[in-house]
């Protein structure tokens, strides 16, 4: 791992648990973010990953931290070289000592930056069908070039592969985007015109088996594995709405490692079908309302929702007669058996739900304001919160994400994958 960094750190080294807490917070720049490696038993923070290493796209913000059942990988979302693919953020894993990245999504050439000796050209062009001069335009794992002046470009010593290619807009974020599959001869004849397509994204990854579940744009839920074969649709929150008027967003969803079981916050303003948290097995079937906010309108809404480690609790966020409280079901009873209030300061915008501790003995979570924001965890029994040991782990912090898992010694380098150190 790399330099010992301070931050205000508070420990009391009376209490233990396994595992290791990892974070990530943005830099001086806000277009970048740094992971670290907390140890719950010493308060020691280890700085374990960055994109300054990265031989061609040295920034990028890093949310959603997990990590694998068997310790060895930690995977992240991430707009990372986010203008070469149609997505605002995508997957990534790297290894669990910081050493290597690999890119998973879009495909499996994603985030793999190497030479051939093929040529790729085509032209960029506005509605009119007249050329589109100085639009800039990627080609994914290979280079960004400009337009000329009749919208043609050219893309040479390009490699044999499956990869996006990205017109966009001059001066703003819409695109046009195609597949190419460069093979000998190269491509040509290729046509782009960024007229009206906005970016989504992939976000909050986990690793459950040889599966790879993620939240696609603000309504879906999929799964796909490492290197990006197929997507598999789960759960489409569209597709549960009857005439609803609100914004569809799944606010939250865990995937248990055990089971496959999908826990999804699915509450909607406006909408009196989707309200509430909602339980599929790990193809999408047998949708089931858990904790049911239509039938008691003192229920203000829910986010972040997790799994307990043997996958007899569900905690999650939620607001109730306008106040906000973490709260944990107890699944063999459908009972809510634990709960903590926060301030009247606190909504459901500055309280995050990140993980169980490995043992299920702690929760992490955080809560603040602006980029004051503070780490801490929870102790639980039996599903019950022990209000009584908050143990606060860091103060002031713009924290994007967090995680606590057991760590071990990581695999190899997967092929394509990017070596660090």
């Amino acid at each position: 791992m790399k330099k010992v960094m301070f931050f205000v750190v508070i420990f009391f080294i009376s209490i233990s648990a396994e595992g290791k807490i990892l974070f990530s917070v943005s830099d001086n720049t806000q277009t970048n973010s740094i992971m670290y490696v907390l140890e719950p038993n010493t308060g020691k923070v280890e700085e374990l990953f960055s994109f300054k290493n990265h031989p061609r796209v040295n920034t990028g913000t890093i949310f959603d931290i997990s990590v694998s059942s068997d310790g060895k990988e930690i995977y992240f979302s991430s707009n990372n070289a986010y203008a070469y693919t149609p997505f605002s953020s995508n997957i990534f894993r790297i290894a669990s000592d910081g050493s290597w990245i690999d890119q998973i999504t879009p495909d499996k050439n994603s985030g793999y930056w190497e030479k051939g000796d093929r040529t790729v050209q085509g032209r960029v062009y506005r509605s009119n069908g007249m050329g589109w001069a100085n639009c800039p335009v990627f080609l994914e794992g290979v280079g960004m070039v400009y337009s000329q002046a009749d919208g043609s470009f050219v893309f040479k010593n390009v490699p044999d592969g499956i990869r996006y290619i990205v017109a966009l807009r001059p001066g703003s974020n819409v695109y046009d985007a195609i597949t190419v599959n460069v093979g000998a001869g190269g491509i040509s004849g290729i046509q782009l015109k960024p007229d009206q397509d906005y970016r989504t994204g992939f976000s909050k990854p986990l690793k459950v088996g040889d599966r790879i579940y993620y939240k696609f744009s603000p309504k879906t839920i999929g799964y796909t594995d490492i290197y990006a074969n197929s997507f598999n649709e789960v759960f489409d929150i569209a597709k549960t709405t009857s005439g609803c008027s609100g914004f569809l967003d799944i606010k939250g969803f865990d995937t248990g490692k055990k089971t496959g079981r999908v826990a999804i916050m699915d509450y909607i303003e406006g909408c009196q079908t989707n309200r509430g948290l909602y339980l599929i097995d790990g193809n999408g079937n047998n949708y089931t309302l858990i904790v049911d906010m239509k039938s008691d309108y003192n229920w203000n809404g829910g986010t972040d929702v997790s799994w307990s480690p043997d996958e007899r609790f569900i905690a999650f966020i939620a607001s109730y007669n306008w106040v906000t409280y973490l709260m944990i079901m107890n699944m063999s009873t459908g009972q809510i058996v634990g709960n903590m209030p926060f301030g009247n300061q606190y909504t459901l915008y500055n309280v995050k739900l990140y993980s169980w501790s490995p043992d299920g003995a702690w929760i992490l979570f955080s809560y603040g304001q602006n980029n004051s924001w503070y780490l801490a965890k929870i102790e639980v029994n039996n599903g019950m919160l022990n209000t009584q040991n908050i143990v606060p782990l860091l103060n002031n912090v713009n924290i994007q994400s967090a995680c606590w898992a057991e760590l071990t010694p990581p695999t190899p380098p997967p092929a394509k994958s990017i070596i660090l150190r």
